[in-house]
């Protein structure tokens, strides 16, 4: 069964958003495999409505793709709002925030039984990587920071490919970061700019 909205918001209320360094490696893989998924629906997306031009510039990376889905399905104001109960005094970046309730929303859109494309969950890596101890914040240049790793993202082509970056699984997860797990994807990683560290205890004090 699909998890409800609901469900979901029950879920994002509890969160802690506390930093986890030692999990940094899987958490910025499954920030990869979130791009991945959210191409792979762009592109799907795209498709279905040939109005949208340019899907990269429109639907990707951190666009309200449900809305694109299903325009006038929305998730309920009081499952966003027991959502918001977890992060809003947190101090995240506005996409990080608009992207917890688009989560909601995409789960609005499942529940309502619209045909889909046979596509992997949108915001499930998001979700997890959020439950293990991280969030994200996107950055000047076409950065996101999770933890202290800046990833450049780059076009959206690079991400249409049909193998995971991350598994869905915490114990394989953490074995990625126990360095026990096979490696898994690539790309650019950067350590985070002095003024772009986090400051200690998670998300509290961060601006815009």
């Amino acid at each position: 069964m699909t998890e409800t909205p609901r469900q979901l918001a029950e879920r994002l209320a509890q969160l802690t958003w506390d930093t986890r360094p030692e999990r940094e490696r899987a958490q910025t893989l499954l920030m990869r495999e979130y791009l991945r998924r959210a191409a792979l629906w762009a592109r799907e997306v795209g498709r279905l409505r040939p109005e949208i031009a340019e899907p990269e510039l429109v639907l990707w990376p951190f666009a309200d793709l449900p809305q694109a889905l299903a325009p006038d399905v929305r998730a309920p104001a009081e499952d966003i709002a027991l959502a918001e109960q977890g992060f809003a005094d947190q101090g995240l970046h506005d996409t990080m925030k608009e992207t917890c309730r688009r989560a909601l929303h995409f789960r609005a859109v499942q529940a309502a039984g619209i045909a889909l494309p046979r596509l992997p969950d949108l915001y499930a890596p998001l979700i997890l990587m959020f439950e293990r101890g991280d969030f994200f914040t996107p950055r000047p240049g076409g950065y996101v920071e999770v933890g202290s790793v800046n990833l450049k993202v780059g076009r959206m082509g690079k991400y249409l490919r049909e193998e995971p970056f991350a598994p869905m699984d915490p114990a394989a997860l953490d074995a990625l970061d126990s360095g026990q797990g096979p490696r898994t994807g690539g790309g650019t990683l950067e350590s985070a700019r002095p003024d772009q560290r986090r400051p200690a205890g998670g998300g509290r004090g961060m601006g815009r």
